[in-house]
């Protein structure tokens, strides 16, 4: 084995350590931020339903109205962060499988051994296979559901039971345009992302020696 051949494999391993410690870790912090996302929706609606009873008839249109605002800013701001978070994902899995594809170029018998493929085209999406569990996609269901709500809620409690006939198709507008933004704003972070990675591998790329290309 050549020397040049032995630290580039030192190097890499070193590579490959750091990505899948920071795949893991950008992992575990959609979940916990998807978790405290939850847990702090059920926390606020609960104090509203409990508090409502104290506060003035009049004023609990205002207070239901400003909650739920405050609910639905940290949600798109929790969406956001689970875009990014994706992205970095999705980013992580590609260079580790293009770690992995070197390997496998330079060392043939550790194939049968992988516990993982070595594509490095993981699809720049939310969720994968998985989509409905996917953390960015609960985010933007619970989202959906709180401007849903919330204009129901407001709606009621300002003009009463005899306007359901319209606060109903008024509500599930609302939802359906929310589930819209969030499906348009995912595609368009998804889609900067991708061009960003490209770019980046295209930079990588002329890095490499025109003699090393030609020996490929």
């Amino acid at each position: 084995m050549s020397e040049s051949l032995e630290g580039a494999k030192e190097f890499l391993l070193e590579e490959y350590r750091s990505l899948y410690t920071l795949h893991q870790q950008a992992k575990e912090a959609g979940e916990a931020r998807l978790n405290f996302f939850v847990t702090f929706v059920a926390g606020v609606s609960a104090a509203v339903v409990t508090l409502q009873s104290f506060i003035l008839e009049e004023a609990r249109p205002l207070l239901i109205g400003g909650i739920a605002l405050i609910l639905v800013i940290v949600g798109l701001i929790t969406f956001r962060k689970m875009l990014q978070r994706r992205v970095a994902t999705v980013i992580y899995r590609r260079r580790l499988g293009r770690i992995r594809a070197w390997f496998v170029k330079h060392y043939p018998q550790v194939a049968g051994g992988l516990p993982y493929d070595i594509s490095q085209n993981v699809r720049m999406d939310w969720g994968a296979k998985g989509r409905l569990g996917s953390t960015a996609f609960s985010v933007a269901f619970i989202n959906t559901a709180l401007i849903t709500l919330s204009v129901l809620g407001v709606g009621l409690m300002y003009f009463g039971l005899d306007s359901l006939t319209w606060l109903v198709p008024v509500g599930t507008l609302s939802g359906a345009l929310s589930w819209y933004l969030h499906i348009l704003w995912k595609s368009q972070w998804m889609k900067k992302a991708e061009r960003r990675d490209l770019d980046d591998l295209r930079a990588l790329e002329n890095l490499i020696p025109l003699k090393t290309k030609q020996n490929k």
